[in-house]
């Protein structure tokens, strides 16, 4: 029996799957370190041959040269292939310092060349072309600003114009007044009150008149008296400083957009037509008074003066029993001077020369105040004034100087002690 298994054995069928998986689990890397004895007993427990045993041995071991001999032979090549790529980068790299190096030494040679003719002309050519736009450029501005320094002199000096033109204007009415009252031959006769006849026959004075009564006749229809004494006072306000001072510009307009406009005079009714017929006129958001350049000047300037009387009567009530209409009535047709009783006389009047209607105007023009006007201190115009005066030590006037005392009875409150009540607490009381 012991004869005949190695020749069973050695003359039995290998299988290849086996010896190849027998050849795995010897080199599996999990079992390289288990005994060769013990891995060979592990493959004969699983079921291969003796025979299949020793090929897989064999065949792992060829496997082992095999990976043996290919790892020398990388080793072996391994520097040439670290080598090639040094070699590559380093040629590379020496062509264009070559490259960078001839750039840099033709770019200093252009420089040192210096610009070509052709672009240093064009340069010239440009500068003086800059040159000649910049002189222009301040040729133009120059004159611009000429130009609006002639258009501000000539506003100033036309606005000069005007004013010495209005107030020419008023100084020529007011001699004219004072001419009448000194010169000519008067007489004054006691009469019966009746209308006055107006300066100025340029325009229908009655029809101007019974237009503005008309217009008073409606408001006093048409509103209540709390509405009309409202939006007199506000009518008085503008119309009395216009009366004072008519050839202000900003005392003949009225701002249709003002609060107290809107809140007393807009609530009136026909108050448009009121104002239009005592002067006024739409022009843009104002009413402006356009009776002011007319030539019939002082019969407009009385039907004004009627219409403010009749507000002045409303809204002081000093007249109770006579209607807007009347009141005006009466200022338009005011009494003349009367003489006094008994006496009816003419009186001549003889026409004085130049010299003496000069001594009576400028006598005439001087207040009764004029002396105390001039021995009344001289009061400083500024601020900066009053501190030159301080500096100088000059006293100031209008400023009093109060003195660094205490009150008279400060005594006796400095000789009494002060009191004090000490209050209770909370707890302490019962």
């Amino acid at each position: 029996m012991e004869e005949k298994a190695p020749a069973e054995s050695a003359t039995a069928p290998v299988d290849l799957d086996k010896i190849n998986s027998g050849v795995r689990f010897l080199n599996h890397p999990d079992v390289q370190s288990t005994p060769l004895s013990e891995r060979l007993a592990f493959l004969e427990k699983k079921g291969l041959s003796r025979a299949e045993i020793n090929a897989a041995v064999e065949k792992l071991h060829q496997a082992s040269a095999t990976q043996t001999i290919s790892a020398s032979q990388s080793s072996s090549a391994s520097p040439w292939s670290l080598l090639y790529p040094v070699l590559g980068t380093t040629a590379i790299l020496g062509f264009l310092w070559r490259f960078l190096l001839y750039d840099s030494n033709a770019e200093n040679e252009h420089i040192q060349k210096g610009p070509a003719p052709l672009t240093q002309e064009a340069g010239n050519t440009l500068i003086q072309t800059m040159q000649q736009q910049t002189t222009e450029i301040s040729k133009l501005v120059q004159t611009l600003h000429q130009g609006n320094r002639e258009r501000h002199d000539r506003n100033v000096s036309q606005d000069e114009h005007d004013r010495v033109i209005a107030e020419l204007r008023a100084e020529i009415s007011s001699l004219q007044q004072k001419v009448k009252d000194l010169g000519g031959n008067t007489t004054v006769v006691a009469k019966a009150e009746e209308p006055r006849l107006p300066e100025d026959k340029g325009i229908d004075f009655e029809a101007v008149a019974q237009k503005m009564l008309d217009a008073l006749e409606l408001v006093e229809k048409d509103n209540t008296p709390e509405v009309i004494k409202t939006a007199a006072t506000i009518l008085l306000m503008y119309t009395k400083n216009l009366i004072e001072h008519p050839d202000v510009p900003r005392y003949r307009r009225i701002a249709t957009g003002n609060a107290n406009f809107k809140q007393k005079i807009e609530p009136l009714k026909h108050y448009e037509q009121l104002l239009s017929s005592i002067g006024f006129e739409k022009a843009g958001m104002n009413m402006e008074w356009k009776w002011h350049s007319a030539p019939a000047f002082n019969s407009y300037m009385d039907i004004l003066k009627a219409a403010v009387y009749a507000f002045e009567c409303t809204v002081s009530n000093s007249d109770a029993s006579k209607s807007l209409v009347e009141n005006a009535r009466t200022k338009l047709s005011g009494p003349k001077e009367v003489t006094p009783a008994g006496t009816e006389e003419k009186e001549t009047l003889v026409a004085p020369n130049l010299e003496s209607f000069l001594t009576k105007l400028k006598n005439k023009s001087e207040s009764p105040n004029a002396e105390a006007q001039k021995n009344e201190p001289k009061y400083p115009q500024s601020f900066g004034d009053v501190i030159k005066m301080v500096q100088n030590g000059e006293e100031v006037p209008g400023i009093k100087t109060i003195e660094d005392k205490v009150s008279t009875d400060a005594d006796k409150c400095l000789e009494e002690p002060p009191t004090s009540q000490e209050v209770k607490k909370p707890w302490q009381q019962a």
